[in-house]
């Protein structure tokens, strides 16, 4: 009877109904989290997917140009000044595509 420890009981005892209380929150951010990073990095690979596929396009229509005008130069310029639009254009909308991504993290919020 000496070798009880009231102390370390009490301890043990409390460690172990607070990590029995904890697991199942535990268990829903690891899931919540796994989530997340799922979708960040899809969208991390289709962000580089579509800019592989904008830059073989840009090379494609610059050849093209190229050859239409005779000038390597005048072909890439004017696949330029087409990015170079298309940025303008963004930039513009930048507040329309700022609450369109709003809209999208929301939705997906409420998913969770």
């Amino acid at each position: 009877m000496g070798n009880f420890n009231i102390k370390d009981y009490l301890v043990n005892t409390f460690t172990s109904y607070v990590e029995a209380k904890a697991e199942p929150y535990i268990e829903k951010g690891i899931a919540k989290i796994s989530h997340i990073i799922g979708i960040v990095l899809s969208a991390l690979f289709l962000l580089f997917a579509l800019l592989m596929v904008a830059i073989y396009l840009g090379i494609g229509f610059a050849l093209i140009f190229s050859q239409l005008t005779g000038n390597y130069y005048w072909g890439f310029l004017i696949v330029a000044l087409i990015y170079l639009m298309a940025g303008w254009v963004v930039w513009v909308l930048r507040r329309s595509f700022g609450r369109w991504i709003e809209k999208i993290a929301l939705r997906e919020k409420k998913h969770l």
